[in-house]
């Protein structure tokens, strides 16, 4: 329903820090607070490989499921797009990976 989520995509093109590559693997999730109360949604799409904008092929999951993406790129250089689900009303949103913010206070424009 339109009028309760809406699909965000956060296109990244991104050069790791060296300590990242490290990590198992990183499960993209985005908080955002509506009305005092902070929310956490999994990533539900990515494309790989390249982003949506460089013809990135979609990969969707289903986290009601308990399917979620980790990624694992094989350099330090992460290009990807990412679909979230979140209420229209979301003016900004922080991404995480494993629990680490990594892009604070994004703000989202809708069309």
């Amino acid at each position: 329903d339109p009028s309760k989520v809406r699909g965000l995509v956060l296109s990244i093109r991104a050069t790791l820090p060296p300590a990242m590559e490290k990590w198992p693997g990183w499960a993209p999730e985005l908080t955002y607070t509506i009305a005092g109360v902070t929310k956490r949604v999994a990533c539900i799409g990515a494309t790989i490989p390249g982003t949506l904008e460089d013809g990135g092929e979609w990969y969707l999951v289903n986290p009601d499921k308990g399917q979620s993406f980790y990624f694992q790129p094989p350099q330090r250089v992460l290009e990807t797009s990412i679909l979230f689900g979140v209420p229209p009303t979301v003016t900004k949103v922080t991404l995480l990976f494993n629990d680490t913010p990594v892009l604070k206070a994004i703000p989202v424009k809708w069309k």
